[in-house]
């Protein structure tokens, strides 16, 4: 994780969705007006702590992707906003149909049998476009999963940590 990133964009969907000023944000963040606007115009980089402390302050979760991609270094997901992506959940909830549907056909068509370490340079091939295929799919999962919990008012932190005791359960983590 990096220890400060560029945050402009999340910070100016924070003060839209959440109808904030720039002095509230500071005063919550525990940084100057002044900070606030350089976080906003990418003058200045958010150091970690701040982010955390921000992170635990507002639960919006555009806020929380757009953080958590930059800090780290673009190994989430993004926050799918281009021209090509309606913000809808039922066009959204068509997208993650879509790339699920591409990432299950790779998946089928690539063969796992062979040993790693027997690989050549074609089966290295598939097995990126594997890969990419499932970060699309990836993607979009946590996209849908981010405009449903926006427009259903439900807390992704919240659901997440509600789950630690299942996954515990099924043996999927320590």
């Amino acid at each position: 994780m990096k220890e400060k990133a560029y945050v402009g964009d999340a910070i100016k969907t924070l003060q839209e969705q959440e109808e904030l000023n720039q002095e509230q944000l500071a005063f919550d963040l525990n940084v100057s007006p002044g900070m606030i606007s350089h976080y906003k115009n990418n003058r200045r980089t958010m150091h970690q702590e701040v982010a955390r402390e921000s992170l635990k302050m507002y639960d919006n979760p555009i806020f929380q992707m757009q953080v958590l991609y930059e800090f780290s270094d673009g190994l989430t997901s993004p926050v799918l906003d281009g021209n090509a992506i309606e913000q809808h959940r039922l066009a959204f909830k068509e997208f993650l149909a879509n790339e699920a549907k591409e990432a299950f056909q790779k998946l089928k068509e690539i063969n796992l049998l062979k040993s790693p370490s027997q690989a050549d340079k074609n089966d290295i091939e598939q097995i990126k476009q594997l890969i990419w295929e499932l970060d699309d799919a990836e993607i979009a999962i946590a996209n849908f999963k981010m405009i449903l919990a926006k427009e259903y008012h439900v807390s992704l932190i919240k659901e997440k940590r509600s789950r630690q005791a299942t996954l515990k359960a099924k043996g999927w983590v320590k």
